[in-house]
């Protein structure tokens, strides 16, 4: 579903199902009208009335921080989650975009590794549960080779 909000830099949108995840990305308009890309995807979850108030806790588990991955190789990114009531789905981030989600345990993403040798990324999973609390993992570090 596509909704211009006009000339504003936040919108609350109605109608979304409580516990429900909804991925939005955005875009921007310049003054002569240019429609800029879309931005990454962010994974929203309704949050019902009331209730837990509890983040999941999450933590990547592979790679390991500071090693090295082979440029063009597929690499599993691994991590492990848990919440009080029950935890929905881990997404897994490199460099701040969303890669790939996952709605079960063991919460995994194939990510393929591009073709730049010596470059540095930034790996992180977040954990969603159902009443729209997010736990963020600590940042991996992995340089290509």
């Amino acid at each position: 579903v596509s909704v211009d909000v006009g000339k504003v830099t936040t919108k609350t949108i109605a109608g979304l199902l409580d516990t429900t995840a909804s991925y939005f990305v955005v875009t921007a308009y310049d003054t002569l009208g240019t429609e800029s890309g879309f931005s990454a995807p962010e994974l929203v979850v309704s949050p019902p009335a009331s209730g837990d108030t509890t983040p999941p806790t999450v933590s990547m588990t592979a790679p390991g921080n500071n090693t090295s991955v082979t440029k063009k190789s597929t690499v599993t990114l691994s991590a492990t989650a848990s919440d009080n009531v029950g935890v929905t789905t881990v997404s897994f981030f490199v460099n701040g975009t969303l890669i790939c989600s996952d709605t079960t345990s063991p919460y995994i993403c194939a990510w393929k590794v591009p073709a730049a040798p010596n470059r540095t990324y930034q790996l992180q999973a977040k954990a969603y549960d159902a009443q729209a609390n997010i736990g963020t993992s600590s940042t991996i570090t992995v340089v290509s080779r």
